[in-house]
C-alpha cells in the first residue's frame, strides 16, 4: 500500500484503505477496494480530501501493520468531540459530554494496546473542514502515544499514585481533546489570527486557557483539567498563564508543570508548526509543512527549550519523519515507498523502489524487490516527500537522544 496525494491520483488506482468523510467523522466515504475514476477523484478534491492509501503490488506485507479497529477507534474519538468543537452561538457555551470523550479515548487505548505499530499508518485522524477538530484529534493521538511510551517516566513524575494509576493516560487523551475548548468563548477575529500566525502575545488569546478550565474542571479528572489550563506552559518558564506568586507572579517551569500538560504542549506545538499559516494563505487545511520539517524545527531553538527533553525524545520515537507508506524521491532520483524506520536514525528509513504507473502502462504503481536501507547508504537521502523538497530538512538526533539513552528511558 502507498499513500498518494490526490493531486497525483490516476483513474484506475484502487483504494487499499477506506476514505472517511472529511466533515462527518466516522462516516466512510469510499471503501477499500474501490477503483478511483475521474469523477470520484474530482469529488474527493472538492471535499478537500488530500490523500489516499492505494494498492501497490510488492508491498502487500505492510497491510499486516494496519489495524482497521484502531482506525475506527480514532474516528470514534473524532466523532465524540466533533459537535462540542463546532462554532458556538454567541454567548452560548458548548455542551460537553465528558463521559463519551472518556469512553472514546479508552476504546482507542485498548485498540492501540493490541497493535501499537498501527498508529504509524494513521496520519492525521481529525482531518476535516474544522480546524479545531483536526487539531484536537491530532494532539490527542500524539499525546497518548507519547504517554504510552513514557510509562516509567509517568510513574516517576506522579509518585502519589499507584503504578497502574500513574501510567493511565486516558485522562491525558481527554484533556487533549478539550485543550482548546476555551477558544469557543473568544471572538472570531482573535481565533482566526491565532490559527494563521500562532502569535501568543495577544492577551485575548491567552485567556482561552482559563476560560477552558472554567468549562471543564468540574467535569473531568484534575489531570485532564491541568492539560486544559497549562498546555501553553513552557519547560523553560516562558509560557502562560502566570500562576506562581507571591510577587509579580510567573508561569510554571520544568517539573512544576503537570507531566500531562508537558506532553500535550509538545504535541500541540508540533501540530501548530505543521499547519501554521500566514494571513493570505489558502484556507485549505492541507499541512503547510512536511512532518520531517516540523520535527526538525522542534529540535532547534527556541522550540527545543520549550519542551521537556524526556517528552521530546519520546515524541521522536512515535512520530516518524517519513511514516511507512509515504511516497518519497531519493537524492539519485529513485522513486520509492517507505516500508520501515529506525527511531534511532529517523530520517534514514528503509525504502522500496517503486515503478511509476505511467511507465508500466497501468494506474497501479508497482514495488520492485529493491529495498534500500538508507542507514546503510550514506550517499543517498530523501530529497522529496509530501509534495515538498525536504533535502535540507533531514536531521540526526542530538547526542542526548541517541539510541543508548533512548533505550534507557524508553525500553526500545
Amino acid at each position: 500500500m502507498l499513500r498518494v496525494d490526490l493531486s497525483g491520483a490516476i483513474p484506475g488506482m484502487r483504494l487499499a484503505m477506506p476514505i472517511h468523510h472529511p466533515r462527518r467523522p466516522g462516516a466512510v466515504l469510499l471503501r477499500a477496494g474501490f477503483e478511483l475514476d475521474t469523477p470520484s477523484i474530482a469529488k474527493l478534491r472538492e471535499l478537500r480530501v488530500h490523500e489516499a492509501w492505494i494498492e501497490c503490488p510488492g508491498v502487500e506485507f505492510m497491510a499486516d501493520f494496519v489495524s482497521p479497529s484502531v482506525q475506527r477507534a480514532c474516528h470514534g474519538v473524532a466523532g465524540a468531540i466533533a459537535s462540542a468543537l463546532a462554532p458556538a452561538s454567541a454567548g452560548v457555551d458548548p455542551v460537553l459530554d465528558f463521559r463519551s470523550y472518556k469512553r472514546a479515548v479508552v476504546s482507542l487505548l485498548e485498540k492501540l494496546a493490541e497493535n501499537r505499530s498501527a498508529a504509524l499508518f494513521l496520519g492525521e485522524i481529525g482531518r476535516s473542514g474544522s480546524v479545531s477538530l483536526r487539531h484536537a484529534c491530532n494532539v490527542a493521538l500524539v499525546s497518548v502515544l507519547v504517554g504510552l511510551k513514557l510509562d516509567d517516566y509517568l510513574i516517576r513524575e506522579r509518585p502519589k499514585l499507584s503504578s497502574y494509576e500513574a501510567r493511565d493516560v486516558s485522562n491525558l487523551g481527554v484533556g487533549c481533546l478539550l485543550h482548546d475548548v476555551g477558544m469557543l468563548r473568544l471572538d472570531a477575529r482573535t481565533v482566526d489570527l491565532w490559527h494563521r500566525t500562532g502569535l501568543e502575545d495577544d492577551a485575548a488569546l491567552r485567556a482561552h486557557v482559563t476560560l477552558g478550565h472554567e468549562l471543564v474542571h468540574a467535569g473531568v479528572d484534575p489531570s485532564a483539567a491541568a492539560v486544559v489550563l497549562h498546555h501553553h506552559q513552557k519547560f523553560d518558564g516562558t509560557g502562560f498563564p502566570t500562576v506562581v506568586t507571591p510577587g509579580p507572579g510567573r508561569p510554571l517551569r520544568g517539573a512544576e508543570i503537570h507531566v500531562f500538560a508537558r506532553i500535550a504542549a509538545a504535541a500541540d506545538l508540533l501540530d501548530r508548526l505543521r499547519h501554521r499559516r500566514e494571513v493570505g494563505d489558502d484556507p485549505d487545511d492541507r499541512p503547510v509543512r512536511p512532518m520531517v520539517r516540523s520535527l526538525a524545527m522542534l529540535l532547534r531553538e527556541p522550540y527545543r527549550s520549550w519542551i521537556d527533553p524526556v517528552v521530546l525524545r519520546a515524541l521522536l520515537t512515535v512520530v516518524p519523519p517519513y511514516a511507512p507508506g509515504t511516497r518519497v524521491t531519493l537524492s539519485d532520483g529513485c522513486e520509492g515507498v517507505v516500508i520501515g524506520w529506525n527511531p534511532a536514525d529517523p530520517c534514514r528509513p528503509t525504502v522500496a523502489e517503486i515503478v511509476a504507473p505511467r511507465r508500466v502502462g497501468t494506474a497501479r504503481p508497482h514495488a520492485t524487490n529493491v529495498h534500500i536501507d538508507l542507514s546503510r547508504n550514506a550517499d543517498l537521502f530523501i530529497a522529496r516527500a509530501e509534495g515538498h523538497d525536504v533535502a535540507e530538512d533531514n536531521f540526526t538526533l542530538p547526542v542526548e537522544a541517541n539510541a543508548s539513552s533512548l533505550a534507557g528511558w524508553l525500553r526500545l
